[in-house]
């Protein structure tokens, strides 16, 4: 799958914080007039890579297109083809969780937003390990109009079978 901002720009990668710390100067210390410290900075940075965290807004990851500009995962477009038209985009409805297109090669999509998606885990994590899996809660769909078995698709996706959810239809999408 491909990685487009909301604006259709390709995502590069995800924004991250790295802790550091400044080098001063040993004996540039002193005190302000309001017991404040100031001191001169000596250049350079030891940056501590073990420290690093992707950022997070809202409780939304941020990831950064190639033109620098910072996105939350809300407003990510995934899509099995590299080249997504801004057609496409324009129709795409934002939502609480990444779009995912189902369906390739169809004249026309049907959007559906899924939520209150409960899905079966049996208390195995995806890659074996004991533990909740991050699953989404809600998802947002391009399908082909013929093709209602939403379950079974999301299962295929995410590894998981499906419980219940809800479902509403959205706009239609024209390829």
């Amino acid at each position: 799958m491909y990685a487009f901002a909301y604006d259709g720009t390709p995502i590069k990668g995800t924004l991250e914080t790295l802790p550091g710390t400044a080098r001063i100067t040993e004996d540039s210390f002193k005190a302000n007039p309001e017991g404040m410290l100031e001191y001169e900075h000596q250049g350079g940075t030891d940056i501590d890579y073990d420290g690093q965290e992707t950022v997070e807004r809202d409780g939304k990851k941020m990831y950064v297109d190639e033109d620098g500009d910072a996105w939350p995962e809300n407003e990510i477009v995934l899509h099995e083809r590299s080249d997504i038209s801004t057609e496409e985009l324009a129709h795409l409805k934002k939502s609480s969780q990444p779009i995912v297109v189902l369906s390739e090669g169809i004249s026309e999509r049907i959007l559906y937003e899924i939520f209150n998606l409960d899905w079966d885990t049996s208390g195995d994590d995806d890659d074996g390990t004991p533990g909740e899996p991050d699953l989404p809660l809600s998802v947002v769909v391009s399908v082909d109009p013929d093709d209602d078995e939403f379950a079974d698709m999301l299962s295929d996706r995410y590894g998981f079978c499906i419980n219940s959810y809800s479902i509403q239809r959205l706009d239609p999408v024209a390829a």
